[in-house]
């Protein structure tokens, strides 16, 4: 399956457009051989456009409210904890952590179901706070902030019990593998177009953003993307906003495709870049709703984690894939990137650009989520928890060994 030739073409030019905005790249000469067709899977599941566009049907994410009562209670608790020389103090330590962990891993369920998140349950088991073994969340905002906080009379009197879904029809979730939309990761941030700023990534967008991030060598990571053949990106758009040459990103995230068996694929999601939690939201409970396959790395970070945040076992999968691009330039080292040595003379190993060809190993794409993705010089590897796989049915769990019997050694 091939992307109808004339949308193909005109992306590509509005991708090369967007990655000429930076100087660096600029003097790489970037063309269309650039970018790699998908994957086959990638291809299929998003047909000869090579994008679909669909409404988030999602829950309300309560968290958004809850947070907004809970965390100045964490910031007092953390304040209590540095000040009046109480480093040592255990109680105000412990009030603090578990406040923390609360506002880290608390989700709708716990929220609906009145229960305490299994890291923060970890926390007061492993420190053996009294006082705190039930496992309702109520009992412990009560102990941990008092019956009259805020807190405790938002979860009692305001929070619902049950959630029903619903598609908003104010905002578009799009999947996609077209090149401009790839390069434009960052640049289609908000912030670039009057919009808001991502509370996430850098300088308002990110580092990714040609248009804000001409000229440093992490921009060189950008071009390596359209290479990735396992790479799409998921964006969510108001449904004002949709045009698909001109799309604002009020949220989005990279998603790599990997195949765990034979006839089994799974869509990852990484690191979410968005301008407030209800974005985040709608993006990522919005894929997971629509693609049964789809995983984000938070999820498995919060699940599958133990308490210090490793995980136990976890499997590989990788994709064969080829970064060589020639004209890779970086900052000169002999003048720091200034174009002139210490006399205001013409730098003579840049001759005052600047920049230099780069020598070093081929550029890979930014690193997203250094847990779960890796870059080598043939492949793209994720890794992910062999507890999930083996729970999603992808893997069987391994059988204990039975110890013989003592009968069995009779014989």
């Amino acid at each position: 399956m091939v992307l109808t030739n004339n949308l193909m073409e005109q992306s590509m030019e509005e991708a090369i457009k967007i990655l000429n905005k930076s100087k660096l790249i600029r003097e790489a000469s970037v063309d269309s051989s650039l970018y790699v067709e998908r994957e086959q899977y990638l291809k299929e599941l998003l047909g000869e456009e090579g994008y679909i566009s669909f409404h988030p049907n999602v829950e309300k994410d309560l968290t958004v409210d809850f947070l907004k009562h809970l965390q100045p209670l964490v910031s007092q608790k953390h304040f209590i904890y540095m000040s009046e020389h109480r480093y040592e103090e255990r109680k105000a330590y412990n009030d603090y952590m578990v406040a923390s962990k609360l506002a880290d891993h608390v989700t709708n369920e716990h929220l609906l179901n009145n229960t305490i998140p299994g890291k923060v349950s970890s926390f007061i088991q492993r420190r053996d706070i009294k006082g705190l073994s039930s496992p309702k969340l109520s009992k412990l905002l009560v102990k941990v902030f008092g019956e009259t906080s805020d807190v405790v009379k938002w979860f009692t009197n305001k929070c619902p019990k049950k959630l029903d879904k619903g598609v908003i029809k104010d905002y578009k979730i799009h999947l996609s593998i077209l090149p401009h939309h790839i390069a434009g990761m960052s640049y289609y941030a908000p912030y670039n177009w009057g919009g808001e700023k991502w509370i996430t990534g850098w300088n308002n967008t990110s580092c990714m953003d040609t248009s804000r991030n001409g000229s440093g060598d992490c921009i060189n990571q950008l071009p390596p993307n359209l290479m990735d053949s396992t790479l799409a990106v998921a964006y969510l758009t108001t449904a004002e906003n949709d045009d698909l040459f001109s799309p604002r990103y009020e949220a989005r995230l990279l998603v790599r495709v990997t195949k765990v068996t034979d006839n089994n694929y799974l869509l990852v999601g990484f690191r979410p870049f968005f301008t407030n939690n209800t974005t985040k939201n709608y993006l990522i409970e919005g894929l997971k709703a629509k693609f049964d396959n789809f995983i984000q790395c938070d999820d498995l970070r919060s699940e599958y984690s133990d308490l210090y945040g490793s995980y136990m076992s976890s499997f590989s999968m990788y994709t064969e894939v080829g970064w060589s691009h020639p004209g890779i330039k970086v900052s000169c080292d002999d003048c720091d990137g200034e174009g002139t040595d210490w006399n205001d003379d013409e730098c003579s190993t840049c001759e005052g650009t600047g920049h230099v060809l780069s020598d070093d190993d081929p550029f890979y794409p930014y690193v997203d989520d250094p847990e779960f993705l890796e870059f080598f010089e043939d492949r793209v590897e994720i890794s992910l928890p062999k507890e999930y796989l083996i729970a999603k049915g992808y893997m069987e769990a391994p059988q204990k060994e039975v110890s013989p019997s003592t009968a069995s050694l009779a014989c």
